[in-house]
This record gives C-alpha cells, structure tokens and sequence, in this order.
C-alpha cells in the first residue's frame, strides 16, 4: 500500500513525500510558498535526490486559479 507523508502539518512550502510499497521512497513533490497563492508552482524530486528538482509544475494563467477557487 502506498502513502503519502508531509513534512509539516501547515506551511505554504510543505514537500510531499510518496512512499510505495515496502516503504520504498518514490520521490517528491514542494510546493513553492508564497508564489503558489496566486500562481502554482510546485517542484517534483526523484527518490534519489532531495536537493535538486526533476520537474517543476508552474501554472501558466493565475486567473484560473482565481476562478477554479470560487
């Protein structure tokens, strides 16, 4: 069974770490603080390194987020 384990309970910049079977590490997901109010943008981490992103999410038009909240 896999889960999913943050790595503080409310904070704008919490890394989601996914966990698989066995407890084996599947890698990362940090949200970017307070860019990620109005625009998303969220970095992804390979199980193999915690410092360096692999991937980064950014979301191209903020007034979706605005309107996708209401």
């Amino acid at each position: 069974m896999a889960s999913v384990e943050a790595d503080r309970f409310i904070d704008l910049s919490a890394r989601y770490r996914f966990i698989g079977a066995g407890g084996v590490s599947m890698g990362s997901l940090k949200r970017q603080g307070m860019k990620s109010l109005w625009k998303a943008h969220y970095d992804i981490f390979p199980a193999t390194s915690e410092d360096t992103p692999d991937l980064q999410l950014r979301e191209e038009n903020p007034f979706a987020k605005v309107m996708g909240g209401m």
